[in-house]
C-alpha cells in the first residue's frame, strides 16, 4: 500500500496496541517531546471498566483530553467526577468499526476534541477489541 493508505489504515496502530507495549523509558521520552496527552476510551460510553481504566491512564500520563467512543452516548453525569483539567467528550463510533474507516475516524475525533498537532494518543480498551 501507499504511504497515504497506510496512514489512513488502522494496521499500524493495531501493531502498537496489540503486539508491542511501550517501555517506561520510551513513554518518559515521549512525554518530554509532546506536551499534550489524549486518551481514547474504546467503547467507554458503554463500558464502565474501560471508563475507569481511561481515568487512571489520564491521571498517570497527565492527560488533558478524554474521548469516550461508543454506539450510544454516555449517560449525563458519567464524567462529573473527572478532574476539571481533563476535557471529556464523546465520539460516536462502533466498537467493531472497519479498519479502513477507523484511522480517519479516530483522527477526526481527536481534531474535533481540540487536540494539538503534537500529542500522545493513548487508547484504553478491553484487549479483545484490539484484535
Amino acid at each position: 500500500p501507499t504511504p497515504l493508505a497506510m496512514e489512513e489504515s488502522w494496521a499500524f496502530v493495531y501493531w502498537a496496541l496489540s503486539c508491542s507495549k511501550p517501555t517506561f523509558p520510551f513513554m518518559r521520552e515521549a512525554l518530554k517531546r509532546h506536551q499534550q496527552v489524549v486518551v481514547v476510551g474504546w467503547d467507554a460510553a458503554a463500558d464502565f471498566a474501560v471508563t475507569r481504566l481511561a481515568k487512571e491512564v489520564c491521571r498517570l500520563l497527565h492527560g488533558s483530553i478524554f474521548i469516550a467512543t461508543g454506539e450510544v452516548e454516555p449517560a449525563e453525569g458519567t464524567f462529573a467526577d473527572w478532574p476539571p483539567s481533563v476535557r471529556t467528550t464523546y465520539f460516536r463510533l462502533s466498537r467493531h468499526a472497519e479498519s479502513d474507516a477507523l484511522g480517519p475516524a479516530v483522527r477526526e475525533c481527536v481534531r474535533a476534541a481540540g487536540a494539538d498537532d503534537s500529542h500522545i494518543l493513548a487508547v484504553a480498551s478491553r484487549s479483545f477489541y484490539s484484535r
